[in-house]
C-alpha cells in the first residue's frame, strides 16, 4: 500500500483545494477576482462544474444560432471554449476519457466561434522529429502578404486560448498569428508529445520552417510573442534561430524556475511534471535546474520587450533584471507593471489585458523599421552591428559597444537627420555608469500610467533628473511620477 505522496508538497493538496473554495482560483491568489463557480469547493470538482458551466453556453449559443443571431452566438460559444479549456486542464491523467472528451469540446466549441466570426483560421500540422504539432493560422483578410508572429502560449493556455477570432489584436495590426500547441500542451498532451528542458524551442523552430513557407508570410518579417511560460520558451527560441525579427514576453517566467514550483501554487509542479511525463519529482528538478534563460539572453540580436509584475510570484524581479539582455548592455525596452499578482494588478482582468495588448501594439510600431522608417535587415545585426531606432544612414558608423557590434547613434550624439539618438547597448550603458544625466534618447523612466520603461521610445519616455552624489541618489532610479498622475 502507497502512502507517500508522489511530489512533497503534494501533501498540502487540503491548503490548496481550500485556497480553491475561498478566492475561486488555482494559482495567483493575490488577484481578486473568482475565475471558478461558487460551487467549487475542491480541486477536484473543477472539470464537472466548469463543464457545466460550457454545456450551460453552448445550450444558449445553439439557440442563438437557431434564432440566426450569429454575434451573440459567437460570443456564447467563445465563453463555452475557454470553460471547457479549463474543464480539461485540470486533469492530470493520460488516456483520461474524460478530459479527451472535454477536450473535444473545447476544440469544437472554437471551430463554432470561427465559423461565426468570419476570420480565416486554418488548422496545421507541422512536422517536428517524427511527430506532429497542430497549431492554428489566423489570416489576415484576402490572405495578402504581410508580417507574421508565433504565438507561444503558457503551460495553462492551448493554442485555441489566444487569440480570439472575435478580437484579434494581431489583425488588427496587420500581421497573421500562428498559435501553437507546442510539447505538453493541448493536443499535444493528448498525443503524449512531452514537454523537455530544451525541445519546446526546437519545435518552435519548426513552426517557423512553417511560416517561411507559406506565401502569406513575409520571411523577413516573423515576431514571437510569448505569455506566462511562453516568456520562457520564446527567448530562447529566439536565441537559436536568427529568423526572429522581434520578440514580445509577458506575464514573466524568466530565470530560474524556483519561484514558480517552488514556491508558488503545488500545483504548478503537478502540471509541469503531467506535461513532461515525468513522475520522479528528483529527475523532474534536474530537469527544471536546466531550464534557465542564463544563456539566452546574450544571444538574442532582435528587438525585445519585456514585461513583468513589480511583485509577480512567479518571477522575482531581481531574477527579471537579471536577465542577460538587460545586464548586457541594457539594448531592450523593459516595462514593470506596478503592484502585485501578475503584470503587476492584483486585478487581472484590468491589468493582464493592457500588458497583452502592448506586446502587438509594441510589435506592430517597433518591429519593423528603423526609427526614419528605413527598413530594418535582421542579416546586418547578424553581421555584428547592434540595432537601433536611428537613421540607418548612419548604420556602422558609430563607437563599438561593450558587446562588440557596432552602434550606429554615436554615443548620445543627435545622429542623421536631426533626430534624436535613440538608445543603444554601448553608449546608454556607459553614460549611466559614469553617473550622468542619459541623452535625449537614452536612459530609462517612470511613464504617465506608472510603468517603468527602459530603453523605451521617445513617446514613452518621461523626464530626468541628475542624481545628486551628495544624497547618495542612484544614477538607476527613475524620478517617479507626480501624485496626479492618471493610471489608465
Amino acid at each position: 500500500m502507497r502512502v507517500r505522496t508522489e511530489r512533497r508538497r503534494d501533501n498540502q493538496q487540503w491548503i490548496l483545494d481550500w485556497m480553491v473554495k475561498t478566492t475561486g482560483r488555482v494559482q495567483n491568489f493575490a488577484n481578486e477576482e473568482r475565475e471558478l463557480p461558487a460551487e467549487v469547493k475542491s480541486y477536484r470538482m473543477i472539470p464537472r462544474s466548469l463543464y457545466k458551466v460550457g454545456r450551460h453556453y453552448q445550450n444558449i449559443a445553439a439557440a442563438a444560432e437557431a434564432a440566426g443571431h450569429a454575434e451573440t452566438a459567437a460570443q456564447l460559444w467563445w465563453r463555452a471554449c475557454m470553460a471547457y479549456r479549463d474543464a480539461q486542464h485540470a486533469i492530470f491523467q493520460d488516456d483520461h476519457a474524460e478530459k479527451i472528451a472535454l477536450h473535444g469540446l473545447h476544440m469544437a466549441a472554437f471551430d463554432r466561434v470561427v465559423a461565426h466570426s468570419g476570420a480565416d483560421v486554418e488548422t496545421v500540422e507541422v512536422p517536428w522529429e517524427g511527430v506532429q504539432i497542430q497549431a492554428r493560422l489566423h489570416l489576415l483578410p484576402g490572405r495578402r502578404r504581410a508580417p507574421a508572429v508565433l504565438f507561444v502560449p503558457g503551460m495553462d493556455m492551448t493554442k485555441e486560448s489566444f487569440p480570439n477570432p472575435l478580437a484579434n489584436p494581431f489583425a488588427r495590426r496587420g500581421m497573421h498569428v500562428l498559435s501553437i500547441d507546442g510539447p505538453g500542451q493541448g493536443i499535444s498532451n493528448l498525443r503524449k508529445i512531452r514537454v523537455g528542458a530544451d525541445n519546446y524551442e526546437r519545435a518552435a523552430k519548426a513552426c517557423i520552417d512553417h511560416l517561411v513557407e507559406r506565401p502569406e508570410v513575409d520571411p523577413e518579417r516573423i515576431g514571437v510573442c510569448g505569455t506566462s511560460f511562453g516568456s520562457h520558451w520564446g527567448p530562447r527560441l529566439a536565441a537559436i534561430d536568427p529568423r526572429v525579427a522581434a520578440l514580445a514576453t509577458t506575464h514573466a517566467c524568466y530565470g530560474p524556475k524556483v519561484a514558480i514550483f517552488e514556491e508558488a501554487s503545488p500545483r504548478f509542479k503537478q502540471m509541469f511534471m503531467y506535461m513532461a511525463g515525468i513522475h520522479d519529482e528528483a529527475a523532474f528538478d534536474q530537469m527544471a535546474e536546466r531550464m534557465g534563460t542564463a544563456a539566452d539572453g546574450g544571444r538574442i540580436a532582435c528587438p525585445t520587450l519585456m514585461i513583468t509584475g513589480e511583485y509577480d510570484p512567479l518571477c522575482h524581479l531581481e531574477d527579471a533584471m537579471a536577465f542577460p539582455c538587460i545586464t548586457h548592455g541594457l539594448r531592450h525596452p523593459w516595462l514593470r507593471w506596478p503592484g502585485p499578482g501578475r503584470c503587476g494588478s492584483s486585478k487581472t482582468s484590468s491589468t493582464a489585458p493592457r500588458a497583452r495588448r502592448a506586446s502587438p501594439a509594441w510589435r506592430s510600431r517597433r518591429s519593423w523599421p528603423t526609427g526614419c522608417g528605413t527598413p530594418w535587415s535582421p542579416a546586418g545585426c547578424r553581421r555584428g552591428r547592434a540595432w537601433c531606432g536611428s537613421c540607418a544612414s548612419t548604420r556602422g558608423s558609430g563607437r563599438t559597444s561593450p558587446g562588440g557590434g557596432r552602434c550606429c547613434c554615436r554615443a548620445g550624439t543627435r545622429a542623421g537627420r536631426g533626430r534624436a539618438a535613440p538608445a543603444c547597448p554601448g553608449c546608454q550603458r556607459l553614460a549611466i555608469a559614469r553617473g550622468r544625466t542619459p541623452s535625449r534618447g537614452h536612459g530609462f523612466g517612470i511613464s504617465p500610467t506608472g510603468t517603468e520603461i527602459r530603453t523605451g521610445p521617445p513617446s514613452a519616455r518621461a523626464s530626468f533628473r541628475a542624481p545628486s552624489r551628495a544624497s547618495g541618489e542612484s544614477a538607476r532610479i527613475p524620478r517617479m511620477p507626480k501624485a496626479s498622475a492618471r493610471r489608465t
